[in-house]
C-alpha cells in the first residue's frame, strides 16, 4: 500500500506519521518510510505503481509538495489511502517563520501555495482530512479515524497505547536528543538561513515542538 502524508507543514503530519507507523507496527512491521518532493514524489509513486511492489510491501510516504499526476495516479489505484492535514493558516506563518527565520511575505506566499496543494490533495484523491484543532484536542478520536481509513480496526486499549506513544511529551524527548545530538540517524537540512538537524526516523527536527497552542498569531 501507498499511504500519502501529506498537507500543510506545521499542521500535524509528522504526528500523523508517527500514529501510522504505530498502527502498522503489529500488521505490516516492515514499512518502507519515504520523503520525497517534487519531481522526486512523482518518480517514487511511478516506480512503486510500475513494479507493483506497493501491493505487496507498504510504503509511508510524507510530503508537503506534489501535484496533479500524482493526485491522479493515487485516486485511481485501490492499494493507495491519502491522509491530509491543515491548521488555521496564520498559525501556520507563526511557526513557520519560527522554524524557518523567514519573513512573513514570503512565508505568506508560500503557506497560500501549500494550502491550494492540499485543496486540489484532496479532492482528488478523497483524502481523510484532519484539521490539526481536532487532532491535537482529541487525538484518540483522530486514531481511530486514521485507522479506518486504513482498514484497520484497532481496539480502544491500543488506541490509548498509541496516542501515549505519539504523545507530545514523547515528541518533545526525542526532540531534546535530537539537540543533543544522542539520535542515530541524524540528517542535515539545509533552508535559506540555517541546518535544521531532523531525525531521520520520526521526522522531527531540534526546532520541532512550539508552542501548539491555536490563535497563537495574535500574541506571536
Amino acid at each position: 500500500m501507498i499511504i500519502l502524508n501529506a498537507g500543510v507543514p506545521r499542521s500535524g503530519t509528522v504526528l500523523v506519521n508517527a500514529i501510522v507507523r504505530e498502527l502498522l507496527r503489529s500488521v505490516a512491521p516492515n514499512v518502507v518510510q519515504l520523503n520525497p518532493h517534487g519531481a522526486e514524489l512523482v518518480q517514487v509513486v511511478r516506480n512503486l505503481q510500475a513494479t507493483g511492489q506497493h501491493i505487496h510491501a507498504t510504503y509511508l510516504i510524507h510530503t508537503h509538495s506534489w501535484g496533479p499526476e500524482v493526485s491522479a495516479r493515487l485516486a485511481g489505484d485501490a492499494h493507495a489511502r491519502t491522509i491530509v492535514n491543515y491548521r488555521d493558516p496564520r498559525d501556520v506563518c507563526v511557526s513557520l517563520m519560527k522554524l524557518h527565520e523567514n519573513e512573513l511575505g514570503v512565508t505568506m506566499k508560500a503557506v497560500e501555495l501549500y494550502f491550494a496543494h492540499m485543496e486540489a490533495c484532496a479532492r482528488d484523491t478523497g483524502a481523510l482530512v484532519l484539521p490539526y484543532e481536532l487532532l491535537a484536542a482529541h487525538t484518540p478520536s483522530a486514531i481511530f479515524q486514521i485507522a479506518r481509513h486504513l482498514g484497520l480496526w484497532p481496539g480502544l486499549d491500543r488506541v490509548a497505547e498509541i496516542a501515549e506513544a505519539t504523545s507530545i511529551d514523547k515528541h518533545r524527548g526525542v526532540m531534546e536528543e535530537v539537540k543533543a545530538g544522542s539520535r542515530d540517524h541524524l540528517i542535515q537540512r539545509q533552508n535559506r538561513k540555517r541546518v535544521l538537524i531532523e531525525d531521520g526516523e520520526t521526522l522531527i527536527n531540534d526546532r520541532h515542538i512550539q508552542s501548539g497552542r491555536s490563535g497563537r498569531w495574535k500574541t506571536e
